[in-house]
């Protein structure tokens, strides 16, 4: 009876070592390399619009997503937690996609992404319509 239950407590201590769920962080600068403050207004993840504004040199942590998602790492799991963000500058205002942020891995489940506000970010909508 002893060596079933060490046999059954050496299956459970095993299935909760191998199959956890990781807690996955991906951490969201803006970071402000532009001559002026730029105000931004996005939404996160559960829907909760924000404003902020983001003066010269400023390097501001705008949200941290956490949240368990297996033992796939942040590089694999296609979960991005900004949307509808819009850059506001003078009477200028610029769409954000997720291609405008770049991704640095911390760890298999830590991930920081970073959208540098410039100039070269600020005019893009007029370089993608100039090209058309």
């Amino acid at each position: 009876m002893l060596s079933k239950l060490a046999s059954l407590s050496v299956c459970v201590l095993g299935l909760l070592l191998f199959s956890c769920d990781a807690e996955h962080v991906k951490d969201y600068y803006v970071v402000n390399a532009y001559e002026e403050s730029i105000a931004i207004n996005y939404q996160d993840v559960y829907g909760k619009g924000k404003s902020l504004e983001i003066e010269v040199n400023d390097t501001v942590l705008i949200f941290s997503y956490r949240y368990v998602f297996g033992t796939v790492g942040v590089d694999n799991d296609g979960k991005f937690a900004i949307v509808n963000m819009i850059l506001h500058n003078n009477d200028k205002s610029t769409s954000i996609t997720q291609n405008d942020w770049k991704y640095e891995k911390r760890s298999k489940y830590h991930a920081d992404y970073y959208l540098i506000i410039d100039s070269t970010l600020l005019h893009k909508e007029n370089r993608r319509n100039a090209s058309t």
